[in-house]
């Protein structure tokens, strides 16, 4: 196949893309009709390509792409996508020094603290994900 055609062949497929919510890989980035999802040093950059404006950056791929979902189909529930991020965010911080207390601790009164609440932020991280799952697969 000449290189025009297999062009004119993907802008064809691009151009159905667009008119439903499903994610697409072009390039570096994640399309949902025309929001865009990136990562960046910062985290997760979610932009608009009718606006050309950022409209977040998240900490979590799942929370952008939550969100560009949920912009894509016109159901913006930016809010509640912030929110388990921000949940996301902290609890991620709070296991990674949870566990480097445990790996660096003696004391096994408060190794044993440590452990509770580690175990407390991973299931609050993982009931988060869960509800931003069940936004992305709605």
């Amino acid at each position: 196949m000449s290189p025009d055609t297999i062009k004119s062949l993907e802008e064809l497929i691009n151009s159905g893309l667009e008119d439903i919510a499903l994610p697409y890989i072009k390039g570096n980035s994640i399309r949902i009709k025309h929001i865009i999802v990136r990562k960046s040093k910062k985290g997760w950059l979610v932009y608009d390509s009718k606006t050309h404006l950022q409209v977040a950056r998240l900490f979590a791929k799942s929370s952008a792409i939550a969100l560009a979902k949920s912009l894509a189909e016109g159901r913006s529930r930016k809010s509640q996508i912030l929110e388990l991020d921000k949940i996301i965010q902290k609890h991620y911080n709070d296991c990674m020094f949870y566990r480097n207390t445990l790996d660096n601790s003696d004391d096994s009164f408060k190794k044993s603290v440590t452990e509770s609440r580690l175990e407390t932020s991973l299931v609050l991280t993982k009931k988060a994900k869960k509800s931003l799952d069940s936004i992305i697969f709605r």
